[in-house]
């Protein structure tokens, strides 16, 4: 097989299995969920969902075993015992003595187990090595491989050399788990130092030899069904199933395995060759989308520039998906991305001319892959494609007399369709597919042809240009496609709870950062004392509760930069913000690098690239480490250290810079363009959270900063009164974006700015607001895509990697929390345009969702972290902390709920009760409702 690794019994293989420490009694409540992936690029966010995972260890990296552990899971290596496959490194090292004979279906050689050679070999090549790399067990595999290749009367010697090698391995290893693929010759014996058993094909299964998925007979099934249950009932072991379909069956796979789990087994349906995320106890929902883009057609080569970057990830990042990037110019994806992707989009500035493309996208249409290829398919379609999608060719063109004969409501979201001549081919859906067209135009030509510009179904979908925008004569764009709807459905994305970056506790999160420019401008007030003073004065001392991250240029500040002899001032002023409270340190740089894609390393500072620092060759590492720290040595109190980094310029962070941001443990953020507005309103105007770059992450500020809003600073300098806009239109009637009040030092210098400014802090204080500082909002951005959520075979969901987001968020109006019968779910609130689902402050959750609103006590709000929301009947032991005094509000149906003990006022709501605490912390504190 493509990886190398199998499972074999006979002519079937077995590639999974589940463990656990308690007998799995049907329905598989109490059973621990388990994976197996052998293959590389192991999807390790994914996996780490499991508590035990199955990886072929010349698969995985040191480093990825031990993020496979962070959630408490437990890492096993697959082991071949009976068989030495070829192409392992250490095969070489292998005295060829030892063999019986050649396994050619699997081009590996048959082993001698009763060889003392190959037992030591086994215990120091392969086990010990592996426990030495934190694996927490084995799968011993080819247990039985003797019994295809010598005579019944040796098997006996086999069977007690079998013996011998596991007892041996628990001997040495006595907390290790040991996973047996089948051995039922020697469980007898055994069964005491083996925590579970592994068979495949109970109902479909795999042939090898002829390459083909076959349904198992009823006489297979029973003669398995009956040693497994012995092994179940007389042992007392775990049992695991492992069925095989191919990828595009997968609601098939979801009824082998509810029927696997019937028979009180833990199931696993996938494909032989191990790399597949298939469907077991527990099914990932993949939350990952990849998004093709043609660097070949980027300035830079950059996804900041691209329409799929630009245009689509937001609605993407709203519906609560992570866009993953590829450049197709570069080699493409391989192995079997259904399951680990919720589905492709593509969306190009150009022709394709990778000549792999056509073959790879017509691989993934097969294999149950959804695509939303968007403006076109990029790329000659050719009729066996589109007969799979279908869709067929119209020869017909349109002309001025077509016309629209319909369109549905996932067109005219904010501009209506037209008919427009500017297409490349026609394509009409075809009236025996299950394909929806959500728009039909009427050629009006000798024929009666119509075309379908936007089409969905079972495959995905295609928009085709230009009925996906409305391109205006202002050059603004407008979406005419409605967006969300459309990558909904083309990519069938679950309607489930997904994470949000906007929200915790039911309150909107609100954030405020500083760049460091204009430090040291002159205020146009009496004394001109400089913009800095003015901000530390008028703005971060007044609204002392509230975090604020705040940065400064030390080309510009400090004694070696642009202003020697006033850097004693500016130093101490500076200090002066940095001791205060509620400031978190940020480094705006070096030298300010205008644009970051242009500049190079060792180029002469100046011009049209970055401050011109006298005798400064510019260096990546000097503008991001030697800024950070000479804040942390000449600016910050001892208690503090510089903790992000704020990008400048364009704010298109290099992959070098990001490197040694990242390599210091700094958040970053800057970038993007949000500033939809009245005279703006599209939603095109808001960006995506982040722009990816190779293996690191640039977080994009939620809004745009006042120059913007002042035209480049240059008037009106009230202008940045029109955030308030963006704040509104970025929440209703979607809230896409958290507040950010984000400008320089220079709005202290002017009073129309400083007015603007500090109305833009008072209408967002009017508000439902949970404040963070920057450090604090990045986390919970780079969190967003790594959380995964599954789904178990009792159809609660369950997230892992929960720490920093704390928020769920649910699209779907007929469905509410089932506070009772969940895990680390404190409460829920309703808002404009979804149910928000607060979590608690573990790192994993387990949400059930019923059709009827929760009659319990549950949180609706609070502007505190909780540490703890313990529930004990009508009692709640909780535990807040928050930059504000805090305010709590819950549902309950009580007559009187109460905080004894805390100084508060309380208010009843019409759902509950509201308390407003003097208090910013409390712990332990007991709220009783009766």
């Amino acid at each position: 097989m493509g990886c190398g690794v199998v499972v074999r019994i006979f002519v079937t293989i077995i590639i999974w299995v589940f463990t656990f420490s308690a007998v799995y009694a049907s329905p598989p409540s109490a059973a621990p969920s388990i994976a197996f992936y052998y293959a590389h690029n192991i999807p390790v966010d994914e996996l780490a969902q499991f508590k035990q995972i199955v990886v072929d260890p010349d698969h995985i990296s040191d480093k990825e075993i031990l993020k496979l552990k962070q959630y408490g899971g437990q890492v096993l290596a697959y082991v071949s015992v009976g068989e030495s496959e070829r192409w392992r490194k250490d095969y070489v090292e292998i005295n060829k003595k030892l063999f019986l004979g050649t396994n050619k279906a699997w081009n590996s050689d048959i082993v001698n187990l009763a060889e003392p050679e190959w037992q030591t070999f086994l215990m120091k090549q392969r086990f010990s090595k592996l426990y030495k790399r934190q694996f927490d067990g084995f799968f011993l595999d080819t247990l039985d491989s003797y019994q295809a290749i010598i005579a019944k009367d040796k098997w006996p010697q086999q069977e007690q050399a079998l013996i011998q090698i596991v007892r041996r391995l628990a001997d040495k290893f006595p907390a290790a788990t040991i996973i047996f693929n089948r051995g039922f010759p020697v469980l007898e014996n055994v069964h005491s130092i083996v925590d579970g058993v592994v068979a495949e094909s109970l109902y479909t299964g795999w042939d090898p030899l002829e390459k083909e998925y076959r349904e198992v007979k009823k006489p297979a099934r029973e003669w398995l069904l009956k040693r497994l249950n012995h092994v179940k009932e007389k042992y007392k072991l775990p049992v695991t199933v492992i069925d095989y379909l191919p990828p595009s069956e997968r609601k098939n796979a979801r009824q082998i395995a509810q029927k696997i789990a019937q028979h009180g087994f833990v199931p696993w349906v996938t494909t032989p060759n191990l790399d597949y995320l298939g469907v077991g106890k527990l099914e990932v929902i993949p939350r990952k989308i990849l998004m093709l883009y043609n660097s070949a057609n980027q300035d830079f080569g950059d996804i900041a520039l691209s329409s799929v970057h630009t245009a689509a990830a937001m609605p993407i990042e709203y519906l609560g998906y992570v866009p993953e990037y590829y450049d197709v110019k570069e080699q493409l994806p391989d192995g079997i991305l259904k399951g680990r992707y919720a589905g492709i989009v593509t969306w190009f500035d150009g022709p394709i001319t990778n000549p792999a493309y056509r073959d790879w996208i017509y691989k993934q249409v097969k294999e149950g892959v959804k695509i939303a290829f968007m403006g076109g398919f990029g790329f000659d379609v050719d009729d066996e494609l589109l007969t799979l999608i279908g869709l067929r060719r119209v020869e017909g063109k349109i002309q001025q007399q077509s016309k629209i004969q319909f369109y549905d409501d996932y067109l005219g979201f904010e501009s209506k369709p037209l008919i427009s001549k500017t297409y490349s081919e026609i394509f009409q859906s075809v009236k025996t597919s299950d394909n929806t067209s959500h728009i039909r135009i009427n050629l009006n030509d000798d024929d009666n042809q119509t075309f379908d510009p936007v089409v969905t179904g079972k495959w995905g979908g295609v928009a085709f240009s230009p009925w996906m925008l409305d391109f205006q004569t202002n050059n603004f764009k407008f979406w005419i496609l409605n967006p969300f709807k459309f990558f909904k459905t083309a990519l069938g994305l679950a309607d489930v709870p997904m994470p949000d970056t906007t929200t915790e506790n039911g309150r909107r999160i609100w954030m405020a950062h500083i760049d460091g420019d204009g430090f040291l401008n002159r205020a146009e007030t009496q004394g001109t004392p400089y913009a800095a003073s003015v901000i530390k004065n008028k703005v971060l001392k007044k609204f002392s509760s509230y975090p604020h991250t705040v940065s400064v240029i030390e080309g510009e500040i400090a004694k070696t930069g642009l202003y020697p002899e006033q850097s004693p001032a500016l130093e101490k002023i500076a200090r002066q913000i940095f001791a205060l409270q509620n400031v978190e340190p940020a480094t705006h740089t070096f030298s300010h690098p205008f644009k970051w894609l242009d500049i190079k390393e060792n180029q002469q500072s100046g011009g049209d690239y970055n401050l011109p620092i006298k005798n400064y060759a510019f260096s990546f590492k000097r503008e991001i480490l030697g800024s950070i720290d000479y804040i942390d040595k000449n600016l910050l109190p001892a208690n503090k250290k510089t903790k992000v980094v704020l990008w400048t310029g364009e704010a298109l962070a290099t992959e070098t810079a990001l490197k040694y941001s990242f390599e210091r443990g700094m958040a970053n953020m800057n970038g993007g363009n949000t500033i939809i507005r009245k005279d703006r309103a599209s939603i095109l105007f808001i960006s995506p959270m982040v722009r990816t770059i190779g293996k690191y992450t640039q977080v994009y500020a939620p809004v745009a900063n006042e120059n913007v809003y002042t035209n480049n600073w240059t008037g009106p300098f009230y202008g940045f009164q029109r955030v308030i806009d963006t704040f509104k239109m970025t929440d209703k009637p979607r809230r896409i974006k958290p507040i950010d009040i984000y400008y320089h030092f220079y709005s202290g210098s002017k009073p129309a700015a400083l007015t603007a400014l500090l109305n833009s802090y008072k209408w967002t204080m009017a508000q439902e607001i949970f404040p963070v500082y920057i450090s604090e909002y990045t986390a919970k951005v780079l969190e967003f895509r790594t959380i995964v959520a599954a789904k178990d075979l009792r159809g609660a969901l369950h997230y892992s990697g929960i720490n920093h987001l704390r928020t769920l968020r649910s699209f779907n109006k007929n469905q509410w929390p089932y506070i009772k019968q969940s895990l680390n779910v404190n409460g829920y609130r309703e808002l404009h345009d979804a149910t928000y689902i607060s979590l608690g402050s573990a790192n994993q959750a387990m949400l059930k969702m019923k059709n009827s609103v929760e009659p319990d006590i549950y949180l609706v709000q609070t502007n505190g972290r909780v540490h703890q929301w313990q529930q004990d009947a009508n009692n709640i032991t909780i535990s807040l902390t928050s930059y504000l005094p805090l305010i709590i509000e819950i549902a309950s149906k009580n007559k009187h709920c109460h905080l004894p003990g805390v100084k508060n006022t309380s208010q009843k709501t019409p759902t509950g009760w509201r308390f407003k605490l003097t208090a910013k912390k409390i712990s332990n504190a007991i709220l009783r409702c009766q």
